[in-house]
């Protein structure tokens, strides 16, 4: 998937919610590789919400040792 199509403005996330039916949604912001754990625990309160999840991860500047931006993206895809 090219990069521009995961860089949305506000207006466009809305958008596509709006494109795809979504009238309730949960987002979770993070910096970090979501485990399995995590996972399970968000979708899980999605179902009961009966609401999509949207999976949002934080951009900009890194410490040493953080997970690369594109293998954080490439997991959350795989999500």
């Amino acid at each position: 998937m090219p990069t521009n199509t995961i860089r949305r403005t506000p207006k466009q996330q809305k958008e596509l919610f709006t494109q795809k039916g979504w009238r309730k949604v949960i987002a979770y912001q993070t910096s970090k590789i979501i485990h399995r754990l995590q996972r399970d625990l968000l979708v899980s309160i999605a179902k009961e919400q009966k609401a999509q999840l949207l999976l949002h991860p934080t951009i900009g500047s890194t410490k040493p040792g953080d997970t690369h931006y594109y293998t954080r993206i490439h997991c959350l895809r795989r999500c």
